[in-house]
């Protein structure tokens, strides 16, 4: 009788075959669905590679790739499945269980396969609240980089003091800012670990500690060798950005070892499941959340005690001027101006006796008030303290914490999918369940990729610095050519006679307005904003550079200083003076950042491939002046270093970086040569010369 029954629902792959073979119609359908659904998936597949390459985001790449090597996986399970049904695998698994047969245990097999489908899912959603947690911590910690200790800009070190009450600016005209800092109360990182906890979240707090690791990491106190050899020429945000990559992917990437630990962890208390209620069940999934969400929490506590303990975050003075004065000329764009000394990175101070008059002036322009009864701060020399949990604990903890999360979701979804909560009390329960979803996506887990990429970030990963450095390095010279595109712009718009370019607007030239300006800004901060990320944020370096003052603003004439220090020394005032009027919507003589965003977009994005040739030959033949048609690396390198944004490239540097793009060595450069290289770090390679934004002048 048994295996009568068995006989009649044993699957077979002919009588199927049978089926379609009658069912033309239906076969036809089916096919053509199916390809559908693969043209849809690869499309949208093809889409999100287009767009996260656009980005140029190499922690998203990675997850992406995950992502995708589980759905191959799951698709692999599913061709075994149907292989295993059809030719009798599952039937022979069927009689060694009483009471089952193939037919029962095939339905078990693709709900298992179901529901290890939509783990999956939950764990996309998952990889992509990560990468937005993410970009706003990379956000964060390159905000951070760029802020200098001085300044009334409110992206400032001292700006952050004020406006938590530490220090208050008093008016004195004798002082070189005009004002002087008052100390209103002291600032303390907690001696106790109930004091620190209360700041976890302080943002002034947060900010210090993030410099003072930097600060280690470029000058350890412990006696190592500093792994970076140039801070000027390195990016700590970048790094970061590197280390999170793994910590990220910890989190959402299925590992053979979790997925043992589970089964051996999880597997008996899911083997009992079957004898709960549907009531006690949810409450053992809303305990399981939440006991998860409580271990998150004291895993960021442990790693922000390590924190603190990486020197010399708790160490640092007292009073907040000493700080400021301890992180002055340590900012990414200070390093790059050449006003910091070589005693471990400490800035002058620009009143010391061996201080120059021009690094008085400096200092006094830069927003630096001299401190002269102020003792200066120096760290002391000490061994680096061991971390509470090893690192490889840390990273296996999180890659079990990610995978629990999406199974907890998962068995949520499964159990509400199999039987809606009717009582209260079960509506109650699943409510908290999914409540504690978003707090862990949103709210734990940015701190925790937050404490532990910068605790692995210790750990020197030469390669990681190696190509941080190089990418620098083209950084810096991309700043020269975006400086080189603006003087082009200019050049042609004044040969063009656009209002904007005129020396003077006389009766009988146009008239620029501010309203026009106000335009162009729209315009050009538009097409800014639909720039990469790293390329805004390179802008935004540049746009640091050039301030300063730290005021939030460039001046005209320090715009003027650095075109002449370029080699554009005929007009660069006047250059200046038009490139400001060009987007100066305010009347104020000077380019606030979203104007430099607005102006710098509309002189190098989407320009014809000919003005861009033409920019780079006036560049090699301000370098090139014996005319011989070709320059050297020697030649490159002083006229970098001779502009006023103090480049400090060596020739081996030009040499590494030439290497790359020819694929040999190049002690010197033709023309074409010369142009070709700098267009492939401009990263503008286009064929065409047609371009999306010609005309600038009043009636465009």
């Amino acid at each position: 009788e048994h295996h009568e029954h068995h006989e009649h629902h044993e699957p077979s792959f002919s009588l199927d075959v049978d089926h379609l073979a009658s069912h033309p119609g239906l076969f036809f359908g089916e096919i053509v669905c199916v390809v559908v659904l693969s043209l849809l998936f690869e499309t949208w597949e093809h889409w999100v590679h287009r767009r996260i390459e656009a980005t140029r985001d190499k922690t998203a790449e990675k997850i992406l790739a995950a992502v995708f090597k589980e759905l191959t996986c799951l698709g692999f399970i599913g061709l075994f499945l149907f292989g295993a049904t059809r030719c009798g695998l599952v039937g022979f698994f069927a009689n060694s269980f009483r009471d089952t047969d193939d037919h029962i245990l095939l339905e078990t097999f693709e709900t298992v396969h179901m529901i290890i489908f939509l783990l999956l899912i939950v764990l996309i959603f998952q990889a992509v609240a990560m990468l937005h947690v993410a970009h706003n911590v990379i956000y964060d910690w390159s905000t951070y980089e760029h802020l200098r200790a001085f300044g009334h800009h409110r992206h400032s070190l001292e700006s952050a003091f004020v406006n938590a009450g530490y220090l208050q600016r008093v008016k004195n005209v004798k002082a070189p800012r005009g004002i002087d800092l008052a100390c209103i109360r002291r600032f303390k990182f907690g001696g106790s670990f109930f004091e620190r906890l209360g700041q976890r979240h302080d943002y002034l707090h947060t900010l210090v500690l993030w410099r003072s690791i930097r600060h280690e990491f470029y000058y350890p106190t412990s006696g190592e060798a500093t792994p970076v050899p140039n801070p000027a020429l390195f990016s700590y945000s970048a790094y970061l950005r590197c280390c999170m990559t793994e910590v990220v992917l910890s989190l959402v990437e299925l590992d053979k070892r979790v997925w043992c630990m589970t089964l051996l962890l999880l597997g008996p208390a899911a083997l009992s499941a079957h004898s709960m209620t549907y009531s006690s069940w949810q409450a053992l999934l809303c305990f399981f959340a939440w006991s998860l969400l409580c271990g998150a929490l004291l895993l960021t506590v442990a790693l922000e005690e390590d924190l603190y303990g990486l020197m010399p975050a708790h160490s640092l003075p007292e009073d907040p001027r000493q700080i400021l004065c301890f992180f002055q000329g340590t900012s990414a764009a200070e390093m790059l101006q050449d006003i910091h000394d070589d005693h471990g990175g400490v800035a002058l101070r620009g009143d010391e006796p061996h201080c120059t008059e021009s690094i008085r002036q400096s200092f006094a322009k830069r927003g630096a008030p001299g401190f002269r009864s102020m003792r200066t701060f120096m760290p002391k020399e000490r061994q680096r303290s061991g971390f509470l949990l090893p690192s490889g604990v840390c990273k296996e903890l999180m890659r079990v914490l990610g995978f629990w999360q999406a199974m907890g979701i998962t068995a949520l979804v499964t159990s509400c999918a199999c039987r809606t909560p009717s009582t209260w009390r079960e509506i109650t329960l699943c409510f908290l369940t999914f409540v504690e979803w978003p707090l862990m996506l949103f709210w734990v887990v940015p701190t925790l990729i937050r404490r532990f990429t910068m605790r692995s970030s210790q750990q020197a990963d030469e390669d990681a610095i190696r190509s941080i450095t190089m990418d620098c390095k083209e950084a810096l010279l991309r700043h020269q050519i975006r400086l080189v595109q603006l003087e082009g712009f200019y050049v042609r718009a004044a040969r063009a006679g656009e209002a904007w370019a005129q020396e003077t607007n006389d009766s009988q030239s146009p008239r620029w307005s501010t309203a026009d300006a106000a335009r162009h800004v729209k315009q050009g901060s538009n097409t800014f904003q639909s720039l990469p990320a790293s390329v805004q944020d390179e802008i935004g370096s540049l746009f640091a550079i050039l301030d300063l003052n730290n005021d939030g603003s460039v001046e005209t004439g320090e715009l003027a200083e650095f075109l002449a220090s370029m080699g554009f020394k005929e007009k660069a005032s006047i250059a200046a003076e038009s490139l400001v009027r060009l987007v100066d919507q305010h009347g104020t003589d000077s380019l606030k950042e979203e104007s430099f965003h607005a102006a710098i977009a509309l002189a190098t994005v989407a320009r014809p491939l000919r003005e861009i040739e033409e920019d780079l030959e006036t560049f090699f033949d301000m370098i090139d002046k014996e005319n011989t048609g070709k320059v050297y690396s020697y030649q490159i390198t002083q006229r970098l270093q001779d502009s006023k944004m103090g480049i400090d490239l060596q020739e081996e540097d030009l040499a590494s970086l030439m290497y790359d793009h020819f694929s040999k060595s190049k002690p010197s450069l033709t023309r074409e040569e010369f142009v070709s290289w700098f267009q492939a770090l401009s990263g503008d390679r286009r064929d065409d010369g047609h371009s999306h934004g010609h005309g600038h002048g009043k009636g465009h």
